[in-house]
């Protein structure tokens, strides 16, 4: 192949890629849009793809007329709780099933793997059942609780402690340390990506749980973002640059903690892509 025909070739990727790229953010672009658009171009028809007199009216009103910063206080609390409770237990369950042996090792993370098996649906009542008997119903930790740790974190984490090298953890031994000092001295910065990935994965779901939160949670005061957007949404059902701005406000936590955390995913994707 010339370099010309290279060069074609890199041409035509680019061009897909872009395509592609647009493709996907065409409806976080019209959302942004339409968000500062005022009532009477959000419901112009044609559709009005650009505004002509762009507005934050929107934006304001979405933090006026309901309590919408208490949504998103006890969302970024809720998802904070369970996101560093995971990264902790989850590590630490993965520590000990990559390191250690110990009777019915094997079979106990077989049961580890079989709760992935298990559809969320169907541990929906025993949840609510347990939540009921410690009192936890309609209380941010009712939400909390049941995600505290999950199999997948322990299964991930498992897979990552793995590669790090029994020696380091036998020269940390002859220098003395603990047993929770060798996991949180050496083992731990060694899985910094898996973490950041971790992190990412269990905050977008706890953040986006709308199923859990609706079961338990019964005053506007202790609802979580995904539910104060569906009373948001039944209010203001033909006020669409005020859904579009509630909507909008809803997924910039999780753009800022992906912005922060892209190069620890690279480099996990890296990672692995070198161990197999």
């Amino acid at each position: 192949m010339t370099m010309s025909q290279k060069k074609i070739s890199e041409i035509i990727i680019y061009i897909i890629l872009f395509i592609g790229a647009m493709v996907v953010l065409f409806p976080f672009i019209w959302m942004v849009l339409t968000a500062l658009k005022p009532p009477h171009e959000a419901l112009a028809y044609p559709p009005i793809f650009f505004p002509k007199n762009p507005t934050l009216d929107n934006f304001i009103k979405v933090f006026t007329q309901v309590p919408f910063s208490r949504y998103l206080l006890n969302s970024i609390y809720v998802s904070t709780v369970i996101t560093v409770s995971t990264l902790f237990f989850c590590s630490l369950g993965g520590y000990v099933f990559a390191k250690h042996k110990f009777p019915l090792r094997d079979f106990i993370f077989l049961g580890v793997i079989a709760k992935l098996m298990i559809p969320n649906q169907v541990q929906l009542i025993p949840m609510y059942f347990i939540t009921q008997r410690l009192h936890l119903i309609d209380n941010l930790w009712g939400i909390i609780v049941p995600g505290l740790m999950g199999a997948f974190g322990i299964f991930f984490m498992r897979q990552f402690f793995f590669g790090v090298p029994d020696s380091l953890l036998e020269a940390g031994k002859i220098d003395g340390l603990s047993e929770f000092g060798l996991y949180f001295k050496i083992a731990l910065p060694l899985c910094k990506p898996a973490l950041a990935t971790l992190a990412i994965i269990t905050f977008i779901y706890a953040w986006d749980d709308f199923m859990w939160p609706l079961i338990i949670i019964n005053s506007q005061e202790n609802m979580t973002l995904p539910l104060g957007l569906a009373v948001f949404e039944g209010h203001y059902f033909a006020q669409y640059g005020l859904t579009m701005a509630a909507a909008t406000v809803s997924i910039l936590p999780m753009l800022i903690v992906y912005l922060f955390m892209q190069k620890q995913i690279i480099e996990s994707m890296a990672y692995t892509g070198i161990k197999e």
